[in-house]
């Protein structure tokens, strides 16, 4: 008979903070062993004392065994630490990575039990990304009721704000307000110092009312990218050319603006 398995989530692991060396032998800490202490520093211009916590790391993770027991015990008997938290479990320190900057993300969401929708957030994780695109819905979009989240799929295309210069001043609606969307692909040729040709594809996605429409104003924001390089003194090499290779429909119903993102860009992990 299959011996039946107990399984654990990591905050259902049990701990217990002891002393006693008997009961840390074969045992696993289940965090860093660290020394605490405050120093007080003296500012001479104010002659404000301010106070600041310290922190020493004694000992990494791991299992309890003999010869760690005595360096526990050394800095219980020191004053260091008054004992440790020890579990029987040798889980590892484990921290999911948080970038300082943004991803792009599709989020499809399934709404009213049949409706597809699709909304393009600034988001620095998967389930920010999810929480972003359904209370921007929700404020902005009117979204109600029972929400299933299909698929999140990071973008690597450029976004272009619905305010860009290269659309036209008549035709910039609101963030919020629905357009169509179309993905448009731009192939970039370029020498460099040895003559080596290279050549790289970027996609842009950009709000238009049909195809080529789309591929005009992408044209137009090449001629206001490298006028703008000029204006900075960059070197324009004569044989660099841009050429636009497609343009199809994005399946998107709302570019979430990214200062709306910014409202919940978390710290990121060091």
């Amino acid at each position: 008979m299959t011996k039946q398995t107990t399984w654990k989530r990591p905050e259902e692991i049990v701990t217990f903070h002891t002393s006693d060396p008997k009961q840390m032998l074969g045992k696993f800490l289940p965090k860093r062993l660290c020394k605490t202490w405050t120093e007080d520093f003296l500012d001479k211009d104010t002659g404000e004392i301010t106070t600041v916590e310290r922190s020493q790391v004694l000992m990494e993770r791991g299992e309890l065994t003999n010869e760690r027991v005595s360096v526990v015990m050394f800095h219980i008997q020191a004053g260091d630490i008054d004992g440790v938290d020890v579990c029987d479990e040798n889980v590892a320190e484990m921290v999911i990575y948080n970038p300082s900057f943004f991803y792009k993300f599709n989020v499809e969401i399934l709404a009213d039990g049949f409706q597809k929708l699709h909304y393009v957030v600034f988001a620095q994780n998967i389930p920010q990304a999810i929480t972003i695109a359904t209370e921007f819905g929700q404020v902005y979009r009117h979204l109600q009721g029972l929400l299933q989240i299909l698929k999140v799929v990071k973008i690597d295309g450029e976004i272009l704000p619905d305010d860009h210069p290269c659309i036209p001043v008549n035709d910039q609606l609101p963030a919020e307000d629905p357009k169509p969307y179309f993905k448009v692909t731009v192939r970039h040729l370029w020498s460099d110092d040895d003559n080596k040709p290279h050549r790289e594809d970027y996609d842009y996605i950009i709000n238009a009312n049909e195809v080529g429409e789309a591929k005009e104003r992408i044209a137009r924001y090449i001629d206001i990218y490298i006028a703008e390089q000029k204006a900075q003194g960059a070197h324009i090499d004569p044989e660099e050319t841009y050429t636009i290779r497609k343009a199809m429909p994005f399946e998107v119903d709302c570019i979430v603006p990214r200062e709306y993102s910014n409202l919940y860009k978390e710290q990121p992990t060091q």
